[in-house]
């Protein structure tokens, strides 16, 4: 009984971590949006927040962890989406320094 209890237990944990993609929202913008992104940000008075990840991710904890942080900013932000692959962070420091 003890080893179907762990094998189970097991199961569960493997599959959890390895499920899941990323739903970016619908007003969400992509770098290659981002002058239209800061139109956005000023009309609304928004500060943009970037999402930095991958959206075809299938860990489980990453999609999760980026489903809360866009709940959690959507309203109250211009989301901007970067794929974690491009070279993001230059884009993202020249952006902010204009």
């Amino acid at each position: 009984m003890k080893k179907v209890y762990i094998s189970t237990l097991i199961l569960l944990l493997t599959s959890t971590v390895c499920i899941g993609k990323i739903k970016l929202p619908s007003d969400c913008f992509k770098i290659s949006e981002l002058t239209e992104a800061k139109k956005e940000s000023k009309e609304k008075n928004k500060p943009l927040a970037f999402v930095y990840t991958d959206k075809n991710s299938t860990c489980g904890l990453c999609v999760r962890a980026t489903d809360i942080i866009i709940d959690e900013l959507d309203s109250r932000t211009v989301l901007v989406y970067l794929e974690s692959k491009a070279k993001a962070p230059k884009q993202v420091s020249a952006a902010l320094s204009k």
